[in-house]
This record gives C-alpha cells, sequence and structure tokens, in this order.
C-alpha cells in the first residue's frame, strides 16, 4: 500500500489552485485542509476541491491538524514568516516562488532551518527545471554533449493583454519591489543558475512601452556573467506571441529549448558536413497536452476506471520529488539555500530596477 502523506495548502488564490489540481492528482497524498485569511474564499475553495476541513488562521491550523508538509501559495511577503513558523513545528514545507521577498528574508529561512535542528525538509518550487525539456537538457548538458556551457540565453514573451497579472492593475505583483517583471523573474534566474554557476547581474535594460500606468516597467534585458559564462534574460509583455525559450551555447555545440510546446534540438559539432539534430519529438509535446487536456476534463471518471496518466505535469514532478525526499530523508532538488541563491541574485535585479525608478 502506498503511504500517503497530510498535505496542508496555505492560499487559496491562482498558485493554490494550481497547487491543489497537482496534488489531486497523486496517490501519495491526502489533502487535510487548506488556510487562507479570507473566508468567503477559502470556504468555496475547499468546497470545489472536497477538502475536508478549511482554516483562516495559519497557526491555528498547524495546531489542530497533524500535517506532514504544507505548500505555500501565499504572495511572497509572508512566505519567511510561514515556513520559519512551520519548520518550528516540525512540518516540512514547499514553496511557491519567489522563496521570499528578500533575500534576508530567505537567510533568516536558513537561520531557522539551522537552529532547530529537527530535520525539517524545505523546498522551493522551481517547477520549469522539473520540466521533461528541462531535464533532458541538464542530462545532455552534464553528459558534455556540447561541452563547457559559454553562454545562457532565456526568452519570456508575451502579449500584454495575454497576461492576467499584469493587465490586473490592483494585484499584488504590482505592489512588490520591481512589480510583475521581479514576480516573474526567478523562474528566468533559476534556469540560468542551473547551466552558469553563481552568476552574477552585470548590466539591466529596463523600459516601460506601454500605456498602463500601474506598471513600472513592460521591458527588460539583464545580463549575467560568472567566470566561465555569460548570460541574458529578455522579458517583454509587447510582444506579438507567447514565447518561452531557453538557448544553451557550448564549446561543442548548442541545445535549444522551447518551454511552450516541449521540443529540444541539439546540435553539436561534426566532422560531417550535416549536423546531427536530435529533437524530441514535437508529437511528445502533443501528447502532453491532450494528457493535460484528459486528465482536466475526465480525470476522475478514469480514475474511477482504473486507468492512470502516464504524463505528470512540473508542478506533479517537483510534488512527487518532495514526496520522496521526505519519506527518503532526502535533501530536496531545489533546498532552501537553492532558494536563497535565487533570491541574491532576484533581488539584485529588483534593487537596480527600483534605482531605475527613483533616477527617471
Amino acid at each position: 500500500m502506498v503511504k500517503k502523506l497530510k498535505v496542508g495548502v496555505v492560499g487559496a488564490g491562482h498558485a493554490g489552485k494550481l497547487h491543489l489540481r497537482a496534488l489531486k492528482h497523486l496517490n501519495n497524498v491526502e489533502i487535510k485542509t487548506i488556510c487562507d485569511m479570507n473566508q468567503d474564499v477559502v470556504s468555496k475553495v475547499a468546497q470545489e476541491f472536497g477538502i475536508p476541513k478549511y482554516h483562516i488562521d495559519f497557526n491555528t491550523m498547524l495546531s489542530e491538524t497533524k500535517l506532514d508538509f504544507i505548500t505555500i501559495c501565499t504572495p511572497p511577503n509572508s512566505h519567511a514568516s510561514l515556513c520559519i513558523k512551520a519548520i518550528e513545528s516540525g512540518v516540512h514545507v514547499l514553496v511557491e516562488k519567489p522563496f521570499t521577498q528578500t533575500t534576508q528574508e530567505a537567510l533568516s529561512i536558513l537561520n531557522a532551518l539551522e537552529n532547530n535542528n529537527n530535520n525539517v525538509k524545505v523546498g522551493v518550487i522551481h517547477n520549469s527545471l522539473f520540466s521533461r525539456v528541462t531535464q533532458k537538457a541538464i542530462e545532455l548538458v552534464k553528459n558534455g554533449e556540447i561541452g563547457n556551457i559559454l553562454n545562457v540565453n532565456i526568452i519570456e514573451t508575451a502579449p500584454f493583454n495575454a497576461d492576467p497579472f499584469i493587465t490586473n492593475m490592483d494585484h499584488w505583483h504590482h505592489k512588490i519591489p520591481g512589480g510583475r517583471i521581479c514576480e516573474s523573474l526567478p523562474h528566468q534566474v533559476y534556469l540560468a543558475q542551473e547551466f552558469i554557476q553563481t552568476p552574477k547581474v552585470s548590466n539591466i535594460l529596463a523600459k516601460k512601452l506601454g500605456n498602463a500606468h500601474w506598471v513600472s516597467f513592460d521591458e527588460a534585458l539583464i545580463t549575467l556573467e560568472s567566470d566561465s559564462a555569460s548570460g541574458t534574460i529578455h522579458w517583454s509583455r509587447n510582444a506579438g506571441i507567447y514565447e518561452y525559450a531557453v538557448y544553451l551555447i557550448g564549446s561543442e555545440g548548442t541545445i535549444r529549448i522551447n518551454m511552450v510546446n516541449g521540443v529540444i534540438v541539439i546540435v553539436r559539432r561534426s566532422s560531417n558536413p550535416i549536423l546531427p539534430i536530435h529533437i524530441l519529438n514535437r508529437l511528445d509535446g502533443i501528447r502532453q497536452t491532450l494528457f493535460s487536456f484528459i486528465r482536466h476534463n475526465v480525470g476522475k471518471q478514469l480514475r474511477k476506471c482504473g486507468i492512470r496518466q502516464a504524463y505528470y505535469s512540473p508542478h506533479e514532478v517537483c510534488f512527487n520529488s518532495f514526496i520522496d525526499n521526505i519519506i527518503n530523508n532526502q535533501e530536496p532538488y531545489v533546498n532552501a539555500q537553492k532558494g536563497y541563491e535565487n533570491m541574491l541574485v532576484v533581488d539584485e535585479i529588483c534593487t537596480q530596477l527600483q534605482n531605475l525608478l527613483v533616477n527617471k
């Protein structure tokens, strides 16, 4: 029999629902409760997802419900305090990105882990690292398929009206330092950090090209560098299409990762005039999309019939990995230290963006 870990979800907004959908597809967890300060919202979400209990106070949730771990899906200014309370209560924690709002808050979580010494695991949801194409790229790079990494280019662009967070002037994204860009940047930064060792911020170009008065910047080009490699992050909300791609340049070849449709292409140096190209079959990406549609629309009926999906979303893979870490007493792949290192870079970018605003 599969051991089911008891989980509580903290936050009943967009991210909280995303977590609940992913957790519902796993057979090794039991969702015991959900917590949110807004009683109307949390009661409706609990009913929607069939959760037996809900709370409006985090401390009460921890004291009244025996939990193996929690997932934190609240705005980042609350992540550190919630995480530290869970650590002190002996409950494992999986935190949505950004890990915290500041580097200092991330450091306070590391200190809490050290001071409590109760073997609590803290993981950070850097979900793009758990996608099939990213995992394949990591494997290829580790196997030396393109030699030493020289440069990493990351592009994340979308039309302004296609981003529901930047278009909502009342969303909390606009209230954090750096605004919508800095809420999104942890994704691009952790992808860069996966392939470039300890990158530093070299330069930032940021502009506002749109007319939304509540947006500080809607265009940014960020340069990163380390002793042996460099990288760029291009973030835009003025593009005509949604694009999310990673381009790795190595001493022996290149890897192009299309994060949207699940395609990875590797081009290697060869004596053959036709460079060999490896493509993770585009049909695989189509299959994943089809399975996702089926899972969300007829998943309950399939499970009743004993049919189980063969594909897991990045969030589901991340959750499964963290659950294995708890059961086997292993450090998470993205632990609190990596969350802190991510915040070092993100915090520096956000600080520089704030300085650009002041100097306008």
